[in-house]
């Protein structure tokens, strides 16, 4: 079950960012493409199916094909629905039908872009850089003495800052770098990040203060600003 949900979240962020590739040009849709669970058990599936990831013409390989008896997410295009399923027959090859309607999951699941105007991160939606640049100033603000401060690792062609945090635990502590956001289109990359910062400073629980406690941290949330912004705006 656990591995179901991974490969399912998994398969929503890459959708996430191809719709957002294709954002500037028109919006993408899948309707009716079918995500399968393919189950290699013989050396003659698992080399078909590496051929096919090598050439996919249009398939989508959500996960990588490995080893035997190790199962492969694969988007097909509705017109490739019977082809592909009579090469599956042909192999005699396992599968299932994992996903049924790709852009009615996309409909359920995908956030939504923020207004404009609004500081305060909730993770439901994306944000302008100069919104999430206002948090990281909030969270500085929110945390005196010290701890946190702001980081400022470069500037772009177009002049903005590249900015981040540095949270510090304790001075003898290794330290992480997180950059992210390094590719435009790649929105939900700064998203996890802003709510990585936010559970460092923030969780509760157990488990993740004795984790994050032990580090030093440095975290970038947008690498790559120009990029950000123009793919909000162009």
């Amino acid at each position: 079950m656990l591995s179901k949900g991974l490969s399912m979240w998994a398969g929503i962020v890459l959708l996430t960012v191809a719709l957002v590739e294709v954002s500037a040009y028109g919006k993408a849709r899948f309707d009716n493409y079918v995500v399968y669970k393919v189950t290699p058990t013989t050396q003659h599936q698992l080399n078909a199916l590496r051929l096919l990831e090598d050439q996919p013409d249009g398939l989508n390989f959500w996960s990588g094909v490995t080893y035997l008896n190790a199962s492969v997410d694969i988007m097909v295009p509705p017109h490739r629905i019977a082809d592909f399923e009579d090469m599956l027959d042909f192999l005699q090859a396992k599968y299932v039908i994992f996903i049924e309607n790709v852009q009615k999951l996309i409909d359920n699941e995908q956030p939504q872009t923020r207004a404009t105007g609004q500081r305060r991160l909730d993770w439901t939606g994306y944000y302008r850089i100069n919104e999430i640049y206002a948090w990281l100033d909030e969270m500085i603000s929110a945390n005196p003495g010290g701890r946190v401060q702001g980081i400022t690792v470069g500037s772009t062609y177009e002049g903005r800052e590249i900015r981040g945090l540095k949270i510090t635990n304790n001075v003898n502590n290794p330290s992480i770098f997180i950059e992210a956001g390094i590719h435009a289109r790649e929105w939900i990359s700064p998203a996890v990040t802003t709510y990585i910062i936010d559970a460092i400073l923030y969780s509760t629980n157990s488990t993740v203060r004795s984790a994050v406690d032990a580090y030093n941290w440095y975290i970038v949330p947008s690498s790559n600003p120009d990029g950000y912004e123009f793919t909000h705006t162009g």
